[in-house]
């Protein structure tokens, strides 16, 4: 068993800070330990949307080469329905893109301001 110390008035005064700084730190660092998981969630979520973009970037990429091939064998065929086609596919493919761009755009916080319509 540990022999009971007695401490003096100054002793208990100094064991009295040196605990209560110690309590503070100890606060802190549940601090910094909790904002390193939020830090961490939010670093993880800005990963998984860059390659998000990154897969939507190349689909349109692809999407844009391919539409360049049929443009390409269509004047190449000489066709007038061919081409008709090609711009019913192309006008299609602009007005989904734009839709799914739409959907997928955050609505802007502060909209610009109308100009008031006159009589």
């Amino acid at each position: 068993m540990w022999p009971v110390l007695r401490l003096s008035k100054a002793e208990e005064a100094w064991r009295s800070k040196i605990l209560s700084k110690l309590d503070a730190l100890d606060r802190k660092l549940n601090l910094v330990l909790g904002l390193e998981k939020t830090m961490s969630k939010e670093l993880d979520d800005l990963k998984n949307e860059v390659t998000e973009n990154t897969t939507v970037v190349g689909s349109a990429i692809a999407l844009l080469n391919n539409l360049s091939q049929m443009l390409k064998d269509a004047i190449a065929s000489g066709d007038p329905a061919e081409l008709t086609a090609l711009a019913a596919t192309l006008d299609k493919n602009s007005n989904d893109l734009a839709a799914a761009v739409a959907a997928n755009t955050p609505a802007a916080a502060n909209p610009p301001p109308t100009a008031p319509s006159t009589p």
